[in-house]
């Protein structure tokens, strides 16, 4: 669902503080010699009206954003508070890791980042005159750089522009369950005098302060998100103690390392609604010298479909080869009780069968019946259930099927 709200309430669901930051802008004029000092440089650098003749009305949009954004990266970097942590690419002419080429992105500034969408903070998409800002291509380009920036990076919003006819500017803000956008100025077009562009570089000044402060929307409370080392504690809103037997308090302040540089795995096809990721990862609790390799899951769903109460049951049933749940807890997803998110460290356990099945030698094939026999053995105690009920699975498919040690399912 796309749906139009008034920017100050879309700000108020990414942080309230961001509402704050943009009122007190608007009431107090807070960036008023910034936005000045910006419209100043920007009326001798950007194009003229002979320089854009007969030129395509997306080609003068991306000429205009290039030379707007450039001035706003440098007069940021030369704030009192130092170096911005935000810094923008044109990237209508390359590729990102994907293939896809967005018109523009606010990256986080650190090496290698500016081809990953793990880093991207903002992405831009812009369309000619022939588009207006409900266009169909416009705004299916804009979600899926909505998707691509959350497809290995988990994160509680992530933010967009989009910009059409008119030099017309639309901020969308993707949050768990729905996608919001507002009109927030226009890019200054030619030589016109009186075009609506405070509010647009006001905006950009909100992002370029408060982005940072909030870690750019990523789950993790650090600049690179998942793939910097964290401790349960580190994940926004986390707060739940563990109810592992024998783990209490353990694994609260353990480190977690993310092995590579993407999610293995997941529902991350989607920009709302239920979606999961999966890292190998490597785990080491406080105080302990050995590291355990563990399955990170970070998982949203509807409150019913929560899997750590389920694993948990299904341990306590005694069901034959579950996977051990090292550590798991809950984290905010938004205001309203119908998601649960969940962290949940998971004993790895092996490859998947159908890797199993590539790397079986022949004089091993007799295994695949005692592999069998156990996922059936499985299911049969599953479904027995006990007293309270019983367990069906709802996914038994090729990857949710593991071999350990080559023997064991």
């Amino acid at each position: 669902d796309i749906i139009r709200r008034d920017i100050g309430d879309i700000l108020d669901l990414a942080n309230n503080k961001w509402s704050e930051a943009w009122d007190d802008a608007n009431k107090n004029d807070t960036y008023a010699s910034d936005i000045e000092s910006i419209r100043a440089e920007l009326a001798t650098e950007k194009p003229s009206t002979e320089d854009i003749l007969g030129k395509n009305r997306e080609v003068v949009y991306q000429e205009i954003l290039n030379v707007l954004m450039s001035i706003v990266d440098k007069h940021m970097d030369t704030k009192p508070n130092g170096q911005s942590r935000l810094r923008w690419k044109d990237k209508h002419a390359n590729t990102m890791s994907n293939g896809r080429k967005p018109d523009g992105i606010l990256v986080v500034r650190k090496p290698g980042s500016s081809r990953k969408w793990s880093g991207v903070a903002v992405s831009f998409e812009i369309k000619s005159d022939e588009f207006d800002a409900d266009a169909s291509v416009l705004r299916g380009q804009v979600l899926t750089n909505l998707m691509d920036m959350a497809y290995d990076q988990p994160r509680r919003y992530s933010i967009a522009f989009g910009i059409s006819q008119g030099g017309e500017v639309n901020v969308y803000l993707c949050t768990m369950r729905k996608v919001y956008y507002d009109c927030i100025g226009n890019l200054p077009c030619i030589s016109a005098a009186n075009d609506n562009i405070n509010d647009f570089i006001r905006f950009l000044l909100v992002l370029y302060d408060e982005l940072p402060k909030d870690h750019f929307g990523f789950h993790m409370r650090n600049d690179q998100g998942i793939y910097q080392p964290f401790c349960f504690g580190d994940i926004s809103g986390f707060d739940q103690p563990s109810q592992e037997p024998g783990q209490e308090g353990i694994l609260r302040t353990a480190k977690v390392s993310v092995l590579g540089d993407k999610a293995f795995s997941g529902r991350r096809h989607r920009y709302v609604g239920s979606r999961s990721w999966l890292y190998d990862a490597s785990v080491r609790p406080k105080d302990m010298g050995k590291a355990m390799e563990c399955i990170l899951k970070l998982n949203w769903c509807t409150s019913d479909m929560a899997e750590a109460p389920v694993h948990k049951r299904a341990i306590g049933m005694g069901v034959p080869y579950t996977p051990c749940l090292v550590d798991s807890g809950t984290m905010p997803i938004d205001a309203d009780d119908e998601y649960v998110g969940e962290v949940l460290l998971i004993e790895r356990c092996g490859k998947q069968v159908t890797a199993f099945f590539t790397d079986l030698h022949e004089s091993c094939v007799h295994r695949i019946v005692d592999i069998f026999a156990g996922y059936l053995h499985t299911l049969l105690v599953a479904a027995d259930g006990d007293e309270d009920g019983y367990l069906l699975h709802r996914d038994i498919s090729a990857g949710n099927l593991l071999v350990k040690d080559d023997k064991n399912p």
